[in-house]
């Protein structure tokens, strides 16, 4: 594990600064040795596949089908079977390496400054576990069919007297995330002045992201997607950012704000 850094003020209004390191985490007790737990989730909070007749996602719609579920399969009548254990004999160490570089500029006719920074953030083997919801969406909700979050539950036989094709159990034992990885770009924004009336102060931050990209099993293993960037789907914004606008005059402070 190393680190290395560079700080250099190349005059009072402008500096350049950038790093470059690695990192180092071990699986811990727990996510080793873990016994299995058993636990229970209802059919409906995990199954994809319930009602898929109505569903307005293509893939669901035609994986569901070649699965032999019926367009209007209303799911188990048995809560499925949750397992999670330890991944003893299985897991890997977590490793990262991660890059930044960019610059502050300070003007000395404002008081104000800009920092802009370019990052680039690589994670190997991230220790984690999947949710059951997550394990059957990956399974279904893929252009490709099956693949390998199918291999992680099982389904009760079509013919069975109880629970036919419900979801019978769900895997999730502790696993190495094979890759993430992330770039982008941080802003930052201060401003702030002295009036006889009063202080201002405005600040901004804002990130802008390139990429996210998270492959979570081994290249062999096909995981059905097309592909692993997940930059722009929902919860992964391209761009976040947040802005503050305050005035202070003697007791009083009045702020505006925005995300």
């Amino acid at each position: 594990v190393w680190k290395a850094g560079l700080n250099w003020q190349v005059n009072p209004s402008f500096r350049i600064r950038g790093a470059k390191g690695t990192s180092y985490r071990a699986p811990a007790l727990y996510e080793l040795f873990l016994g299995n737990q058993s636990g229970f989730a209802q059919q409906i909070a995990i199954d994809p596949c319930i009602d898929w007749g109505e569903s307005s996602n293509e893939n669901i719609r035609a994986n569901c089908a070649a699965d032999g579920i019926p367009a209007d399969f209303i799911g188990g009548n048995v809560s499925a079977t949750v397992i999670t254990r330890g991944g003893a004999d299985v897991l890997e160490p977590e490793t990262s390496e991660a890059t930044t570089a960019g610059f502050v500029f300070t003007p000395t006719f404002v008081n104000a400054s800009v920092a802009i920074d370019y990052f680039e953030i690589e994670v190997e083997d991230q220790i984690a576990r999947l949710s059951g919801g997550a394990i059957l969406g990956g399974c279904y909700g893929a252009p490709a069919y099956p693949n390998a979050f199918c291999d992680l539950f099982n389904r009760v036989p079509a013919d069975a007297p109880n629970n036919a094709l419900g979801v019978d159990t769900v895997q999730r034992p502790y696993v190495n995330v094979n890759l993430q990885t992330t770039q982008g770009i941080d802003a930052t924004v201060r401003y702030d002045r002295d009036f006889s009336f009063g202080s201002l102060v405005f600040e901004s931050n804002a990130t802008w992201v390139f990429e996210d990209i998270q492959r979570l099993f081994d290249p062999s293993l096909a995981s059905g997607f097309e592909s692993n960037d997940l930059n722009t789907t929902i919860g992964r914004p391209k761009m976040v950012a947040n802005g503050r606008l305050a005035f202070t005059s003697g007791d009083l402070t009045y702020t505006w704000g925005t995300n």
